[in-house]
């Protein structure tokens, strides 16, 4: 029996280790392939079902009864194991009798041998679950991804996705749908636009033509008016020579009236003619107008046949890909009659049946991949014939814009053409005013001349310079003529490329016209193209449909026969399994008891340990205290410090004010004797002044006497002024010394008094750390088991820290009160504080 035990243990120790190295492949496996690809080949592993817990009864201690009745016949007999084992365990067997055994152990036998009926079913189920479980996770990686899900459990978001992209595609078709129905409105509407514009086009070249022949008709007018003067001109000549025979009044009074009428009428026409030519000008800018809006319409029907190009390379993609479908279709459907020729003579059967469905589909999709090249080959030549009919369309264009490129600059030519005729024509209107003025005067001299009879010789003089000023007006009509006919060349020419122009203008109308046909056509063509996309599109949506209907056939038929296969496997280690479970059980229960063992071990060393922790936070209390109490010394002695050096800051403020008043109080007095004496110098010098003018009379002996006398009392008074004023520069000088000390005092203090906070902070920090410290020491000495060595060491940390603060200490106290030795401090301090850049500029700073 307990070899059976230890075989059984055996088994179940090779499985685990089977099982380990199966999980390393498959992990080994999951860094390397394709997610979707490994998804797709462990699909049939998520459709396997595994039992239900609800099914799974554990098993309980029976009793004596039912053992007697049940366990007529050893556990072991169902379980096959190999002939070596069981030579070797028929003595054993022989020897030992069940029924012997005490009742308690035959109902944990009869346990034993349900748990041995449940484990392997158990086991495969762990085996499948573990799968599943993989590719969940690889399925959530997929997820992650491709979506904006974080894991499977938010399904919301997930639905919430798909329902957007849903709505994206229905807006996308609506839109598409809206786009083509307009743009087949809009090409009717600017088929008509053109039409209509050209009607317009071709009537308003009319109008201008029968206008131009009305200007025409008018300037042969205006030439038989100028004709019908000249005429008028030889009989006013004739008449003025008839004046100077007989005087006549009535010819003369008649002149005046006629030339009038003619300059009222010229100037009523040439009105007239600037009008037109004002209206032909804004009739150009409109026709320029409409060739700009026809333009830009033919511009955004370019966009629209590209955007037909790029859903035609989808619909491409699109075949491509139903292409590619079907050939691993075709693929799997051969892998699947490979897979069926390996199974046993039971599964022929199936085998041949899915062989037919598979040459049924094959025949199906070579059909449907003949239907799609067929559809394929006509998109290929529809795409030809727009490509085509672009380059065309696109010819026209150019040509059409270089034409009316060149109407601009012969319109702009013939514009200026106009307005220089316009400015000659206002010129000679200004030649002939001066002329109708001249004739009037002149009919005005005829009648001073009919009326003064008595004065032939002054009528002869003035007939003489008549006759000169008609001479001159025959001169000038002359020029007239000569302008009117370059005018009537100059009319000629721009008549001739007026025709020029309408023939070039036919021509660009019969072209559009051709264009316009041309995009007809094309309209036509697209709406076909619109028909064979969605008849495409629904043989699409069949072959997905049939595909799927095969993709889920197939699935059955694997699922079917992986389940078979499955059936064979189970049958074949069901007998390897018990004996893994009985050696599993085996194994756990030595496992079990060392573990019992190691647990009390385990728990007499925590013990131990637990007690001389409590010893070590005794200690540690008793040193935290004293370290308290040593910290609060040294806070009274700072204390004691400070008060004695305000006292002494007091004591030399003190002195300092005292001696300042008696220096300001010397300085007085000397101020004060200074000016007594430089009064009395005054005196003295008016005192000399008036014994010099007295002493003139006087001897010179009283003279030298006198002035040597007020030269040394002068020399005394200068000497007591130079010291007097040497002793107020010096007691100057002492009380700028005394204010530059009480200063140094006062920053000395301040500077102390920041120490001293700096100093209680740092104090405070140390006192948490060493409290942080004690409390994570004490942890980490329960889990480890060293606590004596801790305690010393912390003791000698507790020293160092003492001999660091001690060190600190009189570095820092150095440094503030010897001045000359910073600079060599200065490194020290950086060291031990760990200063930068700009802890360095700062403490600088704090110290001026």
């Amino acid at each position: 029996m307990f070899s059976k035990i230890k075989n059984f243990s055996e088994d179940v120790a090779k499985s685990l280790s089977d099982l380990n190295l199966a999980d390393q492949q498959t992990q080994s496996q999951q860094q390397k392939p394709d997610p979707l690809a490994q998804l797709q080949r462990n699909a049939r592993i998520l459709q396997t079902e595994t039992p239900d817990s609800d099914q799974l009864i554990q098993p309980k201690d029976e009793s004596e009864s039912d053992v007697q009745s049940r366990v007529s016949t050893p556990p072991n007999s169902s379980i096959e194991t190999p002939p070596q084992q069981q030579q070797s365990q028929q003595p054993q067997n022989s020897t030992i009798n069940i029924d012997n055994l005490p009742p308690s152990i035959r109902s944990k036998m009869k346990k034993f041998a349900k748990y041995e009926e449940k484990y392997p079913v158990l086991l495969e189920a762990y085996k499948v679950e573990k799968k599943k479980t993989e590719l969940i996770k690889i399925f959530d990686n997929v997820l992650r991804e491709n979506t904006p899900v974080s894991s499977i459990s938010e399904a919301k978001t997930l639905i919430d996705y798909l329902n957007g992209l849903n709505e994206k595609t229905k807006l996308q078709s609506n839109e598409i749908r809206k786009l083509t129905k307009e743009n087949s409105v809009l090409t009717f509407k600017i088929a008509k636009y053109e039409q209509d514009g050209e009607d317009a086009v071709f009537r308003k070249i009319e109008d201008l033509k029968k206008e131009n022949n009305g200007l025409k008709q008018q300037i042969n007018a205006h030439e038989n008016d100028v004709v019908k003067l000249k005429e008028e001109k030889l009989e006013l000549e004739k008449r003025v020579e008839e004046t100077e025979k007989s005087v006549a009044k009535e010819g003369n009074v008649e002149m005046p009236d006629q030339s009038k009428r003619l300059s009222d009428v010229d100037d009523k026409e040439l009105v007239e003619v600037r009008n037109k030519l004002q209206s032909r000008d804004t009739e150009l800018e409109k026709l320029a107008g409409e060739l700009q809006v026809a333009n830009k319409a033919l511009a955004e029907k370019r966009d629209e046949i590209e955007d037909l190009r790029d859903s035609m390379k989808d619909i491409g993609n699109d075949l491509v890909t139903a292409r590619e479908e079907i050939k691993d279709l075709k693929s799997k459907g051969e892998v699947g009659s490979s897979n069926g020729d390996v199974v046993d003579a039971s599964y022929q059967g199936a085998d041949a049946e899915l062989r037919k469905q598979v040459s049924l589909l094959s025949g199906k999709v070579e059909s449907l991949t003949d239907t799609v090249s067929q559809k394929m080959a006509e998109v290929k030549d529809l795409q030809t014939q727009i490509s085509k009919l672009e380059d065309e369309s696109h010819k026209e264009q150019l040509a059409n814009k270089q034409s009316e490129d060149n109407l601009r600059k012969e319109i702009s030519t013939l514009k200026k053409e106009l307005q220089e005729q316009n400015e000659k024509l206002n010129a000679t209107e200004k030649d002939l005013n001066v002329q109708k003025e001249e004739k009037t005067k002149l009919e005005e001299r005829l009648q001073e001349c009919s009326n003064a009879k008595s004065n032939h010789a002054s009528y002869k003089l003035e007939i003489s310079s008549l006759q000169s000023n008609l001479t001159h007006k025959e001169e000038t009509i002359k020029d007239l003529r000569e302008k009117v006919k370059s005018l009537n060349e100059a009319n000629t020419v721009l008549q001739s490329r007026i025709d020029k122009l309408e023939s070039a203008n036919n021509e660009l109308q019969s072209n559009y016209m051709e264009s316009l046909r041309n995009k007809n056509e094309l309209l036509t063509k697209q709406e076909s193209f619109i028909e064979n996309e969605k008849s495409l599109n629904v043989q699409l949506s069949k072959l997905q449909k049939e595909k799927q209907e095969i993709r889920n056939e197939l699935e059955s038929t694997r699922s079917s026969l992986d389940k078979l296969l499955s059936e064979k496997s189970t049958a074949s280690n069901d007998v390897q399994s018990y004996k893994r479970q009985y050696d599993e059980l085996t194994m756990k229960s030595k496992e079990y008891n060392l573990r019992i063992e190691s647990l009390e071990d385990d728990l007499s060393e925590s013990r131990n340990l637990l007690q001389e922790k409590t010893r070590e936070g005794g200690n540690l209390r008793r040193l935290l205290i004293e370290a308290d109490e040593m910290m609060r010394q040294k806070d009274s002695d700072h204390k004691i410090e400070l008060r004695r050096l305000e006292d002494e800051r007091t004591e030399l403020e003190r002195n300092s004010a005292k001696l300042i008043k008696k220096k300001q109080k010397e300085i007085d007095e000397m101020n004060a004797t200074l000016a007594q004496f430089k009064l009395r110098i005054a005196n003295l010098e008016d005192k000399l002044k008036g014994s010099a003018s007295a002493s003139h009379n006087e001897a010179a002996i009283d003279t030298h006497q006198v002035d040597s006398e007020l030269q040394s009392q002068i020399d005394t008074l200068r000497e007591a002024l130079s010291a007097s004023s040497n002793k107020v520069k010096d007691y100057e000088k002492l009380n700028t010394t005394l204010k530059k000390l009480n200063e140094e005092n006062i920053s000395k203090f301040e500077r102390l008094s920041k120490n001293y906070k700096l100093l209680t902070q740092q104090y405070r920090l140390m006192k948490d750390n060493e409290s942080r410290r004690g409390s994570a020491e004490s942890v980490t000495s329960i889990a480890n088991g060293n606590e004596r060595e801790s305690l010393d060491e912390k003791k000698g940390k507790e020293k160092q820290a003492d001999t660091n603060i001690a060190y600190l200490k009189n570095v820092l106290l150095g440094y503030f009160e010897h001045k000359e030795q910073r600079e060599q401090l200065l490194p020290v301090l950086k060291t031990l504080f760990q200063f930068s850049k700009d802890d360095e500029d700062k403490f600088l700073i704090a110290l001026k």
